[in-house]
């Protein structure tokens, strides 16, 4: 609990800025903004490479020094995927952004550092040794957030994008340098094993290649979302579609952090010896949870609006024909994604990844038609459908599951494990 404490700071400072700077732009750097946060949290997922579901489940029972020699044997790793897709990212910001040449540098700088800054809690989560490393990205987002608040509360018009970026990118720069440091006094990895650069670079794209595919294909659907905004609707529209689903970020962070991740491990421990039936409990408890969270919340809302006789709404351009349809939506994604928990928990993962496989198609198509015919409306919609499709095929699929346990369906603890 003190590291996902630790992890709530960092998490929600992050979005502290995310959420400030977005309300504070004018709308059409707002559009760039958050087309340029959106394209960040892509591509240092697409680093990583899910590399470390490989380095847990390997080091899972082993010394400390087996795992600084994991990580170690990563790094190589994940700064050939950096070096493959940099270019890839420059792009896509370029285009899809259309930032400066001085911003474009600067949020190189960010999406690689924040690669990094992610992989921190991964690790942390194995060792506790490791806990620093989240402290530090932590105290990064605090001081970036604190150098940047001054000017959205007291000077919104005097904050530029440049000056966001700038500090987003020297913060992230010394949290590089400051986290290599402490894992070069504090590390002391077992003698190497590994073969040729090359072939472990393959070996490790083919160990994870299932996880990054159920990842990627996750990720797309949240946020495919913000990808054909940025390409179908003005830069304007685009700022007040990120105003809007910022909302439902906070939904979802609060569900992985606060929910699904706490009760991942319980769920996996009970799927060994407990039936689907009785698994499904925890699940509709926690989901509960979550839906009286974004209840409550959205309450505070609609009264502090009331109160203030509509400004804040008129303020910023925000819109319950909005707003709802993503929260619907993020709900239903919430409650697909606990039910595909069950999938995993008896490593059924292709299960997982065939269905939102399919959901994604099906919504993205139905995303692009509905924002061509009704604008960032037809989008917020969209979500709904997309988020809808998945939770029924999820549902489908785990009904297919045999009910006895773990134990029972494969007849020996170790059957069903992946290699």
């Amino acid at each position: 609990m003190h590291l996902v404490f630790i992890k709530f700071i960092e998490v929600f400072t992050r979005a502290g800025l995310v959420v400030g700077v977005t309300y504070s732009l004018a709308l059409d750097d707002a559009g760039r903004f958050g087309i340029t946060v959106t394209l960040i949290g892509l591509f240092a997922f697409a680093f990583n490479w899910e590399r470390h579901i490989d380095i847990q489940r390997r080091c899972a029972g082993h010394d400390v020094a087996a795992l600084d020699r994991m990580i170690l044997d990563a790094i190589p790793f994940w700064a050939f995927n950096q070096l493959l897709m940099l270019p890839v990212f420059a792009v896509l910001a370029a285009v899809m952004a259309k930032l400066t040449l001085l911003q474009l540098l600067l949020v190189l700088l960010i999406v690689s550092g924040e690669h990094i800054a992610n992989q921190t809690y991964q690790i942390a989560l194995i060792a506790s040794r490791y806990w620093s490393f989240v402290i530090i990205v932590a105290v990064k987002n605090v001081a970036v957030l604190l150098v940047v608040l001054p000017r959205i509360l007291l000077a919104p018009s005097q904050l530029t994008l440049t000056f966001v970026l700038t500090t987003w990118a020297v913060g992230q720069t010394l949290c590089v340098i400051v986290i290599a440091a402490v894992w070069i006094t504090r590390s002391r990895p077992s003698p190497s094993t590994r073969v040729g650069f090359m072939r472990h670079i393959l070996t490790q794209h083919r160990a994870s290649l299932t996880h990054f595919q159920i990842g990627i294909v996750a990720i797309l659907s949240l946020q495919f979302d913000r990808l054909a905004i940025a390409s179908l609707v003005p830069l304007s529209a685009a700022g007040t579609y990120f105003r809007h689903v910022l909302i439902v970020s906070f939904v979802y962070q609060f569900f992985n952090v606060a929910s699904y991740n706490r009760i991942l491990p319980r769920i996996f421990a009970a799927a060994r010896t407990e039936p689907i039936p009785a698994l499904w409990r925890p699940i509709r408890r926690e989901f509960a949870m979550v839906v009286g969270v974004v209840l409550t919340g959205l309450v505070c809302a609609l009264i502090a609006d009331a109160v203030t006789g509509g400004r804040i709404s008129a303020r910023y351009h925000l819109s319950l024909t909005l707003a709802l349809p993503l929260l619907v939506g993020a709900l239903l994604r919430v409650l697909a994604d606990f039910t595909g928990l069950l999938c995993n928990a008896r490593h059924r993962e292709a299960l997982v990844l065939r269905n939102q496989f399919v959901a994604f198609v099906a919504g993205a198509t139905a995303l692009v038609v509905l924002t061509l015919k009704f604008g960032i409306t037809g989008t917020a919609f969209a979500s709904i459908v997309s988020s809808g499709i998945y939770l029924v095929l999820i549902t489908r699929a785990v009904r297919s599951l045999a009910p006895s346990p773990l134990f029972a369906d494969v007849g020996a603890p170790h059957a069903g494990t992946r290699s």
